[in-house]
């Protein structure tokens, strides 16, 4: 036993085999962008990714948080789990559930399009987008 620990902690010392990325440097470097046109105050819909650069990296608010810890709260998300996926459906009562939630910043990426098939073509007609890179679009909900 104490020599297969001894492979396993001589395996980890070999960062340059070894690595494991929490965020790249594109996710880094929106958040910082993001942070200085946004306030901490700042409601944003978002996917529910438990490490999403948005809360994690420049300290927004979210308007769901990771499913997968708020039910071991014991809270119910349904209800506010399908106002989410209205919000990014843009459908006829989007905009009023936008304005419900007071969100201010929608980012839509990946995650949004294959978890919640965000309708980035309501956002692009509505809103005007004010951060963008290779994986994501930040709009800004204007009222």
């Amino acid at each position: 036993m104490t020599f297969s620990g001894f492979i396993d902690l001589w395996r980890l010392t070999k960062t340059d085999k070894t690595s494991i990325l929490m965020w790249p440097n594109s996710d880094i470097q929106i958040a910082e962008e993001f942070k200085k046109i946004s306030q901490p105050t700042n409601r944003v819909l978002t996917s529910d990714k438990h490490n999403h650069w948005v809360s994690a990296l420049a300290g927004r608010q979210l308007i769901q948080g990771f499913r997968g810890w708020i039910w071991t709260e014991g809270l119910d998300y349904w209800p506010l789990e399908q106002d989410v996926r209205k919000m990014f459906a843009g459908e006829e009562f989007s905009l009023e559930l936008l304005k419900k939630y007071n969100v201010r910043f929608v980012v839509i990426g990946y995650q949004e399009r294959r978890d919640y098939q965000a309708n980035e073509v309501f956002f692009q007609s509505r809103f005007p987008k004010v951060l963008r890179n290779d994986e994501y679009n930040v709009y800004k909900i204007t009222n």
